[in-house]
């Protein structure tokens, strides 16, 4: 009976199952699956796996990603201890008829049980290959097409580099200049032999512009973005930029920009009345800001010491610009006092106040200036003559010295 009861309880347990299997959606490969649950045995154990042929797979394995060409020995874990797998019949025969040496065992037995270390590399080796990393990086980085760089170390000085007579400076009055060794007992060169010395240093003048821009020296302080805009508003950009863009350029060093400063000035002298403005604006605030010294008047080519000894290239160079510098601004001057008779009153009032701030900061051409400012006192439009007469006395008040000057004119 007892027999009986227990195979009525294991078919009832089989039903439930195959009842709650079938309410979760389930159908007979389920049952299949769970059916020796309660009973406890073991699912049915794969084959057995050929360990050789799994030794060799991991040897091959290991060679194609070029690691050691020595397969590890692996270890079953059991609970609490490492124990090493069970040696092979084939194994152990090979063992028994080979008979190798104490020596030979020892190291079999060493390189099994005990990894190899590696050894610790010496101070030299270390150094080697530090060099060594360097020099493949160095190498690396001068293949790439376009890309060297270089250290601040490695530059050379502008004047070296580039065997300019002058070092870029924006303020050429302040250049430093070999001392020179004047003799009030010679005579003065005659004027042929002025006209010939001012040929040569223009020459030189016309040389040293050259070098500055064949070495693009006047870029080397612009990246290339800026280089490339400062390249196009001077072809195809309105005048206001390509007046200013001009501007910057002189003012970086006004001696090797001598051609930005002669576009300049024949953009003073376009009969174009608003370009004719615009660049005697610019031109003005150029001269009184960097290009004009404020305690000396500039001097002609034949007012330099030319009979002194030990004149070198730099100071014909520096004395050719100051002529034509003086002749520049004379020449502005001159445009400056054609606008100031100018139909329209606003062109007149801007001539009147140019003619004030140029008087006010510096002493170059002070009488010319003076004249036309106090001239401006007798204009027919009443607004300009009061203003004029305001800027007269604005200029006393800074310069009273001038108090004299101004009855005379």
């Amino acid at each position: 009976m007892g027999k009986k009861s227990a195979k009525e309880t294991k078919v009832d347990t089989g039903n439930d199952l195959w009842e709650e299997i079938q309410k979760l959606g389930g159908d007979q490969e389920d049952l299949n699956m769970l059916r020796d649950v309660d009973t406890g045995k073991a699912a049915s154990k794969p084959g057995k796996v050929d360990e050789a042929a799994l030794h060799g797979d991991l040897s091959e394995l290991v060679k194609s990603l070029g690691l050691a060409t020595s397969v590890p020995e692996f270890f079953e874990i059991t609970e609490g201890k490492s124990e090493s797998k069970p040696e092979n019949k084939r194994e152990k025969k090979a063992k028994q008829t080979e008979k190798p040496s104490k020596a030979d065992k020892s190291d079999k037995s060493d390189k099994a049980e005990k990894p190899v270390k590696a050894e610790k590399p010496t101070k030299a080796e270390r150094t080697k290959k530090t060099k060594g990393s360097d020099k493949t990086s160095k190498v690396e980085e001068d293949e790439i097409p376009g890309f060297k760089i270089k250290s601040a170390k490695d530059a050379q000085p502008l004047g070296k580099a580039t065997r300019l007579e002058i070092e870029p400076n924006p303020q050429w009055y302040s250049i430093e200049l070999p001392a020179l060794e004047t003799d009030e007992t010679t005579e003065r060169l005659s004027e042929d032999d002025v006209v010939r010395k001012l040929a040569f240093a223009e020459q030189l003048l016309d040389a040293e512009n050259e070098q500055y821009e064949k070495h693009g020296l006047r870029q080397k302080s612009l990246s290339t973005s800026d280089r490339s805009f400062v390249t196009s508003i001077l072809s195809s950009g309105t005048l206001s930029d390509r007046v200013s863009a001009l501007t910057l350029i002189v003012q970086e060093s006004p001696v090797h920009n001598m051609k930005a400063l002669g576009q300049l000035m024949q953009m003073v002298q376009k009969k174009n009345r608003r370009e004719a403005l615009l660049a005697v604006s610019s031109v003005k605030d150029l001269m009184a800001s960097s290009l004009l010294p404020s305690t000396r008047k500039l001097r002609h080519f034949a007012d330099q010491p030319l009979h002194a000894t030990g004149a070198t290239n730099a100071h014909f160079i520096v004395w050719a610009f100051e002529d034509r510098l003086k002749r520049n601004y004379f020449d502005l001057i001159q445009v400056m006092e054609t606008l100031s008779y100018d139909p329209l009153v606003h062109t007149r009032q801007n001539m009147v106040t140019y003619f004030e701030d140029l008087l006010e900061q510096k002493p170059e051409q002070e009488q010319n200036l003076l004249r036309l400012l106090v001239n401006k006192l007798g204009d027919k439009e009443r607004q300009l003559a009061a203003k004029a007469s305001y800027l007269v006395l604005k200029l006393l008040n800074i310069h009273p010295n001038m108090k004299h000057v101004v009855v005379r004119t």
